[in-house]
């Protein structure tokens, strides 16, 4: 036990380590090489793509099936492999944990990743995930910007990596920075990401002092204004009939406001505009950085945003939410012939999955699908605090006032103020174990857990598994929360749908395999996200990540077989 606590040790030193502790002898030439070997088979596929669909519940590949074109998702599932039951094992169903539990094959348990953003105690303040004040934005005007340096866990791009002996490219790209850094890793050649104020493309020092020569050509035929144009739907008006609108939401056609804006989002990051520019810059990404162009494995992770901010602003029962899934599709089916011209049936792979899904539009779900107990709805964070406090104040009895209990909230878990605790003579086990056992008291909650008995694996409670493998301490709240079903946290006055729960309208994900050594068929025992990493690896031919918690789930072809 201790040289496994030893060895688990040394590998997030040398995770978290700069990148000038490279082996002396292992010396990049230009192009970041380090000499001609490889130990990847030579059967492995030429590229790999890992396309992920931001809030795209496993449902929609059923649900919208009449409305697509052949050669998209329908061609993924018709040659590929589609697994019917995948599901997240966490409960933290949010985009920054599920994009680097992706490639890394572990919970955030593991990896380090517990939302979008958290309190970090360390460092007294809040962060988010890919935040990294080390950083400056290049081909941006942002100051502060990204990185992987979070991440507690080797991806299979960093196995690729090493494989190839830095041979195989590995890059990034996403609407959002945590969703193209995550996935790619710690030694991915680039990660690149929107600037959405210019609509441009954009990345960070941690991977490059300035924009290679085709990103910037790709960043000038961008065309900005492009996303003013009306939003109308793609699709006659009688298939969207079985769609809900969320409560307030405007109905097609949508018309961008002066600002930009479409409720409330910029409209170059949640219109149809985000979805094809984005797999346009995927394509210029392939030519300018030569993927699968030779036979050594590349890697591409490419994640699409754009449903996840429709779905926010609309709800994801809305006629917005199914035409931007019809318009992945198309792009898709484009996606995918281009990639048979480029590099070749046969060639290549690609893994389609989404990092969560969304709860049922509200008023749909009070008429169909809540029980007469469930409270449906958003949550506000001051409500939370305002409960919270409430709950200390009434059971604590302080000696003197105490002015703030919570330090800080978000995403369902509160961190306690340990100034104000100690003033008021009240110990942080005492008050998050008092706010843990009245969650109940409260009809928004269905259940509340210490850090303490998370750390502690105390699990004998519904859902206690699915907490604790998001808990990860010195970012987890001292005390974590469960919203009754349907109802999640977070408010807005755009706000219309949500995810972060463990129920299984967020965990429910779609996962399909296509492409090279895949054969068709159709999978329906339960799996698990934690196994995309190590099916990837296996089909490539290489080791999965060092801290994979999942098994391959199909077999590699013989030619990449030991």
């Amino acid at each position: 036990m201790r040289s496994r606590r030893f060895a688990i040790a040394l590998s997030l030193v040398l995770l978290s380590a700069p990148r000038a502790l490279a082996a002396d002898a292992l010396v990049p030439d230009a192009f970041g090489r380090v000499g001609e070997g490889t130990i990847t088979p030579p059967g492995a596929p030429r590229l790999v793509v890992v396309l992920l669909f931001d809030q795209f519940r496993d449902d929609f590949l059923d649900r919208f099936r009449e409305h697509f074109v052949a050669g998209g998702f329908r061609r993924v599932e018709r040659e590929g492999t589609r697994f019917t039951d995948c599901n997240i094992p966490f409960a933290q169903t949010l985009t920054a944990p599920d994009h680097a539990t992706l490639l890394t094959g572990a919970t955030p348990s593991v990896h380090g990743i517990v939302g979008n953003g958290w309190y970090e105690v360390a460092e007294g303040r809040d962060v988010s995930a890919d935040f990294d004040p080390r950083e400056r934005a290049v081909g941006s005007d942002d100051q502060e910007s990204s990185s992987p340096r979070r991440l507690r866990a080797q991806t299979v791009g960093d196995v690729l990596r090493g494989a190839t002996r830095g041979r195989g490219k590995v890059i990034g790209i996403s609407d959002k920075a945590r969703a193209a850094i995550l996935p790619a890793g710690h030694h991915a050649n680039a990660a690149y990401w929107l600037d959405d104020r210019t609509a441009r493309m954009q990345s960070s020092t941690y991977y490059m002092s300035r924009l290679p020569a085709w990103a910037v050509a790709a960043n000038a035929g961008r065309r900005p204004e492009e996303a003013r144009v009306t939003w109308t739907p793609l699709l006659p008006a009688s298939a969207y009939a079985a769609c809900v609108v969320g409560r307030g939401a405007p109905t097609f056609p949508h018309v961008v406001d002066k600002d930009g804006t479409i409720e409330g989002a910029n409209a170059v990051a949640a219109t149809p505009f985000a979805v094809t520019n984005l797999f346009a810059f995927a394509r210029q990404a392939i030519e300018g950085e030569e993927l699968g162009a030779d036979g050594v494995p590349d890697l591409l992770t490419l994640s699409v945003s754009a449903p996840d901010r429709v779905g926010h602003l609309f709800g994801p029962d809305s006629p917005e939410a199914m035409d931007i899934a019809v318009r992945c599709d198309r792009e898709v089916a484009s996606f995918l012939a281009y990639l048979d011209r480029r590099v070749g049936r046969g060639r290549y792979l690609v893994a389609v999955t989404s990092d969560h899904g969304c709860a049922t539009t509200e008023s749909f779900a009070r008429r169909f699908e809540a029980v007469s107990a469930d409270s449906v709805g958003a949550i506000a964070d001051t409500a939370l605090v305002e409960w919270a406090d409430g709950v200390l104040d009434r059971a604590m009895k302080p000696r003197r006032r105490v002015k703030q209990w919570i330090r800080a909230v978000g995403e369902g878990a509160l961190w306690l103020d340990r100034d104000s605790l100690a003033r008021a003579g009240v110990t942080v086990a005492a008050a998050s174990r008092t706010l843990a056992d009245s969650a109940t008291t409260w009809p928004w909650l269905a259940a509340g857990f210490s850090g303490a008995e998370l750390a502690a694996g105390l699990l004998d409670r519904p859902y206690a598994g699915a907490v604790a493998r998001g808990y990860f301490p010195g970012r987890s709240g001292d005390v974590v929360f469960l919203a009754r079903p349907f109802a999640y946290f977070g408010w807005g006055a755009h706000l219309r749908g949500d995810h972060g729960s463990p129920y299984r309208y967020d965990t429910h994900v779609p996962l399909v395999f296509f492409g090279a050594g895949v054969a068709h068929g159709v999978r329906r025992e339960p799996v698990s996200t934690v196994d995309i990493a190590p099916t990837v690896a296996a089909l490539i031919g290489i080791e999965p990540p060092a801290q994979s918690e999942g098994h391959a789930l199909l077999e590699p072809p013989p030619t990449l077989r030991p």
